[in-house]
């Protein structure tokens, strides 16, 4: 049978080191940290990728639909003519028979301005009509008009009274086309152009 005193002097000689527990404490509260602070980092990295991601992502949609479609756009004109203008403006609904038509405002060298309606009848028929505004009064303009890359009007039309010239055309079969207008003044070398999609 073991004697207490024997235990008691057992106690003594395999008694741990004093503070022991303290750091054993201390040491799992350390790693416990180092932990936290891991996963809080990996979290804030994940984040950031995500954040970065996105934002590419939307850039890349803007730049794929910064052309802006026919019809939808703000509109714009500017002094000189390069080539031809590349805004259309908003779709307004037609003045006779209430079918909505696609107003290209178009562009000058000079004083005058121009613009190109198309106007959708019974959602099978498109009419083109070309308009120069601020001519110089009986001015002959030399007019040539495509859709799709192909010349279909060629005309040359005098300025009214009010410095107006109107050029149509007949009537298109179809519901869509590119259609793009350039007049140029014969008295003063004058350029205007105008096109629009429908």
């Amino acid at each position: 049978m073991i004697d207490e005193r024997d235990l008691e002097q057992a106690e003594r000689v395999f008694a741990p080191p004093e503070e022991s527990f303290d750091r054993f404490i201390r040491r799992r509260n350390r790693k416990r940290r180092n932990q936290r602070i891991a996963a809080g980092v990996v979290g804030v990295a994940v984040f950031v990728a995500a954040a970065w991601i996105v934002t590419s992502v939307s850039s890349l949609d803007r730049n794929e639909k910064s052309v802006v479609p026919a019809g939808t756009g703000p509109v714009q004109t500017g002094p000189t003519v390069t080539g031809p203008p590349a805004v259309i403006g908003p779709p307004v609904a037609g003045p006779a028979t209430g079918e909505p038509h696609v107003v290209g405002i178009g562009s000058c060298s000079d004083g005058a301005s121009s613009r190109l309606v198309l106007t959708l009848n019974q959602g099978v028929r498109i009419e083109v009509s070309f308009e120069i505004h601020r001519s110089p009064m009986g001015d002959a303009w030399r007019i040539r008009m495509r859709r799709n890359g192909t010349l279909f009007l060629r005309r040359i039309k005098t300025a009214n009274d009010s410095g107006d010239v109107e050029a149509h055309s007949p009537w298109f079969m179809g519901r869509d086309g590119r259609f793009l207008a350039r007049a140029v003044d014969a008295s003063t070398g004058e350029v205007c152009w105008a096109h629009a999609t429908i």
